[in-house]
């Protein structure tokens, strides 16, 4: 497929096209089924029943069985028309049918490879990969794919998935000889980061690097490519060649801009590695406001930068990922973590909460609800529930109890967070669960009425690992045993 040619097909799905059919079937005939699984998304019921039986294809390349199935269900009649989509449903039934339709189906795929019109011959073998590749079938996948290579109707995706069959069955060295040995060019972008990839997968990073290195110049608007060539150097450590592809990515004028946001995270990475870290914070800081190729990519930057520590900008960045990922736990998950280190205490107490909504049994999630609401003073019946379902399921652990500590002391229950407080060895915690237990005690003083106690421990708590409504906390009551001159 030429640059040209793939190109446009890419740019017709960012068109308000009318014909959706007229693009659907456009792009499976491009040989970019994935572009056209996008593009189908919900709106497969509108399509003509041209585009519909490409629908149908479509589904069974990007192995939707679920999906194929079912428009084979709705659309019985004119599919069963078409020896070619019968064929789809043989090698659907071979796989992934009920079944009693298995050992049927497989003999009839295996018997259309004998056909005499060689078209439907040469669909058999290419279903027959696709059928082999899913049971692990090495030696029948080799068959087929052996047929296609003397007819020359091979697909460099055909050979990607046979490396990758070899790896699983342990035969990576002779995986490694075909790669290198491979003289095919990519029939188009998605090809070309198909064997990027497996070549990483086979260490052949160096190898890799050098193919990358050639397809962002033949497919330079496919983002793809430049994020495997950058991750590939930030794997080495080659910071100069990371810049240069950040460089080389925002001066691409076929990419569109999609990747400003990309390239400056790779910039501010080599600030950050050589040494300048307030370049990086500032770079880094630009980031929310520019445009990424897909959603993915932005929340795949963002949890690198809560890694590295800017929480805040990650805090950001997360929540303009919410339309796209709000129904995923890990997703909230992800904000809260971010909103603790931002130290954003609204955004933290709704991420928390809503991760627990929807994965309420999952153990970290349990806590980090539990530890906002204890941070906020809120809902005080709910955070002992919630921490004695944590000290029951894991009595050793150290947070688990200190949270529980704290949950019983907001809801006047002294002696029994007492019991719990006397438990922890300082020596065993963190920094962190440390200080919060001097936290605990304070407030157990201060429940007490003991003004000594609250005098001693105040100027003790290391203050830079509580949050800001528990400094606000800790600083008023102190204030009302210490009087004007304290803190």
């Amino acid at each position: 497929m030429g640059v040209d040619r793939s190109f446009w097909l890419l740019r017709l799905t960012h068109t308000n096209t009318d014909d959706l059919s007229l693009a659907v079937r456009f792009l499976h005939h491009g040989d970019l089924d994935d572009l056209a699984g996008q593009l189908i998304g919900s709106h497969v019921e509108e399509l003509s029943p041209e585009a519909l039986a490409d629908a149908l294809v479509v589904y069974f390349r990007l192995g939707q069985m679920d999906h194929f199935n079912d428009l084979w269900q709705k659309h019985l009649q004119p599919f069963t028309n078409s020896p070619a989509l019968r064929l789809h449903q043989i090698a659907w039934q071979a796989a992934w049918g009920p079944p009693v339709t298995l050992r049927p189906a497989r003999i009839a795929l295996e018997a259309a490879q004998n056909d005499a019109n060689t078209d439907l011959a040469r669909l058999a073998h290419q279903l027959q990969l696709v059928v082999s590749s899913s049971l692990g079938e090495l030696a029948r996948y080799e068959s087929s794919l052996n047929w296609l290579e003397e007819h020359h109707f091979d697909r460099v995706a055909d050979h990607i998935n046979h490396w990758h069959m070899l790896v699983v069955s342990g035969q990576r060295a002779r995986a490694q000889e075909l790669a290198r040995s491979f003289s095919q060019p990519p029939d188009g972008a998605t090809d070309a980061a198909g064997m990027a990839a497996v070549y990483q997968t086979l260490g052949l990073d160096d190898y890799a690097v050098e193919f990358l290195e050639k397809q962002v110049r033949e497919f330079p608007f496919y983002g793809q490519l430049w994020i495997q060539l950058a991750q590939l150097h930030i794997n080495k450590k080659r910071w100069d060649e990371v810049r240069n592809t950040a460089v080389t990515i925002r001066n691409t004028t076929e990419l569109r801009g999609e990747l400003d946001g990309y390239s400056l995270y790779l910039s501010g990475l080599v600030e950050l590695k050589q040494g300048g870290g307030e370049a990086a914070a500032a770079t880094f800081a630009k980031i929310p406001s520019q445009r990424f190729s897909e959603p993915l990519l932005a929340y795949s930057v963002a949890r690198e930068l809560l890694h590295l520590g800017y929480g805040e900008i990650s805090s950001k960045m997360l929540q303009k990922l919410e339309a796209d990922y709000g129904e995923k736990a890990t997703f909230w998950f992800d904000l809260t973590v971010a909103a603790y280190e931002a130290r954003e205490m609204d955004v933290l107490e709704t991420a928390a909460r809503k991760a627990w909504e929807i994965e309420p049994n999952r153990i970290d999630i349990i806590n980090n609800y539990a530890a906002a609401l204890i941070v906020l003073r809120k809902l005080p019946d709910e955070a002992v529930k919630l921490t004695l379902s944590l000290v029951t399921s894991q009595p050793k652990r150290p947070e688990f109890k200190v949270n529980h500590a704290l949950a019983l002391l907001q809801n006047g229950r002294l002696s029994e967070a007492e019991d719990i407080l006397k438990t922890l060895n300082p020596t065993q915690l963190t920094v962190n669960d440390s200080a919060v237990v001097d936290y605990g005690w304070f407030e157990l003083a201060v429940h007490r009425g003991d003004a000594d106690g609250v005098r001693k421990i105040y100027p003790t708590i290391q203050r830079s690992q509580l949050l800001p409504p528990q400094l606000e906390w800790l600083d008023a009551e102190y204030k009302k045993v210490a009087g004007d001159k304290a803190k």
